[in-house]
């Protein structure tokens, strides 16, 4: 059972990195792909859960948060402690 849960962590690892590194723009696959690269260095498998979600936004929210123009979603808080979101990130 403990190999099972290796091998789906890894697998949503690299889904993870997969989806932060080829957003629509240059400019996101940087900016996202440096924030999720911090996030799956140590984080536990509900942070990368709520990181999925996260990646789910608009390319230019993510952008936007991560670069510190726009506030960070409530709904995220969780992810602040793996990620430094109270300050800019670029």
């Amino acid at each position: 059972m403990a190999n099972e849960q290796s091998i789906d962590r890894e697998k949503l690892i690299k889904r993870l990195r997969f989806r932060a590194r080829h957003r629509g723009t240059k400019e996101a696959d940087i900016v996202v792909a440096a924030y999720a690269e911090r996030v799956l260095e140590n984080a536990p498998q509900k942070i990368l859960l709520r990181l999925e979600e996260f990646l789910r936004l608009d390319d230019q929210v993510l952008v936007d948060i991560l670069s510190g123009d726009s506030a960070w979603p409530e709904a995220f808080g969780a992810l602040c402690g793996y990620g430094e979101c109270s300050k800019k990130l670029l």
